[in-house]
């Protein structure tokens, strides 16, 4: 049985390797923080504040490479969020009506459309 590799994109090879520096910083910030807790009974505060920048970066860095790569286009996304904002803030439904046309005009009767 082999491993499945994926092959990454350039963006998500980036992700990847920030995602790994974070962790190496992290590992090495929480084995300083262990003896001192095992000799004390508690850490450093400056300390236990790093961890918790670096384990936010780490969610951070993990969300943003668990996206799916933005395959929509800028302009239709830009003039569909600006009719959804007017409906919203003036009830204006002309340009969401307009966005439906537009969506309904393709096909054909075979491939189910009208």
């Amino acid at each position: 049985m082999s491993k499945e590799v994926k092959a990454l994109s350039g963006d998500a090879k980036a992700i990847a390797a920030n995602i790994m520096a974070a962790f190496d910083a992290y590992k090495q910030a929480n084995d300083q923080r262990l003896p001192e807790i095992e000799a004390k009974g508690a850490s450093d505060p400056i300390l236990d504040e790093k961890l918790r920048k670096l384990d936010h970066r780490i969610d951070t860095l993990s969300l943003k490479a668990a996206r799916p790569a933005d395959g929509a286009d800028p302009v239709e996304t830009r003039e569909h969020d600006a009719a959804w904002s007017r409906y919203l803030r003036r009830g204006d439904e002309s340009g969401l009506a307009m966005l439906d046309t537009k969506a309904l005009s393709a096909g054909t009767d075979e491939q189910g459309g009208y």
